[in-house]
């Protein structure tokens, strides 16, 4: 995938709509526009994987999955507050304007500074890209006469731009390992996209706060005397900073799991030099998800824990605390699968990202529409119970994969290497996904 090219087309779509947001009094229009800003912003998840696996050896991936997962899932805590003081005081399509200030300038510092990380245009980066879609403003204005290999293993191939093809994306499903683990992690996924859901309702319905209080605590929350409101201010904050502070401790875990791995098998643990190879030896399954256990079934007991406190009307302080716990320990259950499909496809992790990605929208989407009949048709507690067992129910697929991921990954690198084979004895062009 051309990275660049494919950033900064997304951040234009986004660009663009949130312009057309802010400037719409159709409300038609309006969802239409939505849409699209999100066909913008969803891009960018799949690539910053991408740029990730290009970047960091699997050594090390973990701590910068844990990170870039950390920053986005602040989004809950943080965005409510920011777009509430917006609408107090500058009305509702400042929201759009603002978005529109804050990513045109990451785009024009992106465009300017940020180089092309696809190793099959700029190999271990030493290369100056040929394309000038591949270029940074920076490197087309001073030439590019400085295309000189400094490693021996920089070897790139010229990379044509494609129109993408959702099908190669949805192919990947095929793939047993590939499909247990999007659709493990999504059914995590959907735990805390319920949650998110079904917070206001919840809150409101058990502890007598309108949803008016809420949104004016926004903006009044100095002025708001019952302790209580401070509290629910946002009642996203407890778990988008516990999702946040999890997603970096499990992305930490991750590379000490994998050097712990290393050890075990007596394998050679380099941070910085691992060969392709070794790559496709290592018992990537063992290192990925041997701390799925402990966050699973922890996950699975908050959750029930904080569904049982909100129908038994415990004290506030109640909910709040297991709603950040578990936020703490959900991640641990997503992480590692997450980690271990960019080691399943080092080729092609944004494209396997994005398979990821429909999948996960989707599984949400539905979880999402069936909470608040669940809530009002069964209760809070015997909800959040359903939702904890079907987190524990993406532990055996866990042990699946331990068992058959290796086989199935050789089975695959076997395939793509028989493939390779084909198109050079035809002179076919490579495929670049």
């Amino acid at each position: 995938m051309n990275t660049r090219p494919a950033f900064l087309v997304c951040n234009t779509i986004y660009i663009i709509s949130n312009i057309a947001l802010a400037t719409q009094n159709s409300y038609a229009a309006l969802l239409v526009l939505r849409m699209l800003q999100s066909c913008g912003s969803s891009g960018t998840i799949s690539l910053r994987n991408g740029i990730i696996a290009a970047i960091f050896t699997p050594a090390e991936r973990g701590t910068y999955m844990g990170i870039i997962a950390g920053v986005t899932l602040c989004a809950p805590a943080f965005g409510p507050l920011i777009g509430g003081a917006l609408t107090q005081t500058l009305g509702w399509r400042s929201i759009f304007w603002g978005l529109t200030i804050f990513t045109t300038a990451q785009t024009l510092i992106y465009a300017l500074f940020v180089p092309e990380t696809n190793r099959r245009v700029v190999g271990d980066g030493s290369i100056e890209p040929e394309q000038w879609w591949n270029k940074t403003a920076w490197q087309l204005m001073r030439g590019s006469a400085s295309q000189k290999v400094t490693s021996s293993k920089a070897t790139p191939t010229k990379v044509k731009l494609r129109w993408p093809n959702p099908i190669k994306v949805l192919a990947m499903l095929k793939e047993p390992d590939i499909a247990l683990l999007i659709v493990t992690g999504s059914l995590c996924n959907a735990a805390t996209y319920d949650i998110m859901a079904s917070l206001p309702y919840m809150m409101t319905h058990t502890y007598g706060l309108s949803i008016i209080q809420l949104s004016l605590c926004y903006m009044y929350v100095d002025h708001a005397s019952p302790s209580h409101i401070l509290l629910l201010a946002n009642p996203h904050r407890p778990l988008g900073i516990g999702a946040a502070l999890g997603a970096i401790l499990w992305g930490r875990l991750l590379n000490y799991s994998w050097k712990r791995t290393a050890l075990r098998h007596n394998l050679p643990y380099d941070r910085k030099r691992l060969s392709s190879d070794l790559l496709r030896t290592f018992p990537l399954e063992e290192a990925r998800l041997n701390d799925a256990l402990p966050s699973i079934l922890l996950s699975a007991a908050f959750l029930m824990g904080y569904g049982w406190s909100i129908n038994f009307h415990a004290p506030l302080a109640v909910p709040l605390v297991l709603i950040f716990i578990g936020g703490l320990m959900l991640p641990g259950a997503v992480m590692g699968r997450q980690t271990l499909l960019v080691d399943s496809y080092p080729l092609a992790p944004s494209s396997v990202t994005a398979a990821q990605n429909i999948v996960r929208c989707l599984i949400g989407a539905g979880a999402t529409a069936v909470v608040q009949p669940m809530l009002t048709g069964i209760g809070d507690g015997w909800t959040f119970t359903i939702l904890g067992l079907l987190v524990v129910l993406t532990l055996p697929p866990v042990w699946v994969q331990k068992r058959w991921g290796p086989v199935w990954r050789e089975r695959r690198a076997l395939r793509e290497e028989q493939l390779e084979k084909r198109k050079a004895t035809t002179g076919g062009e490579v495929a670049v996904k």
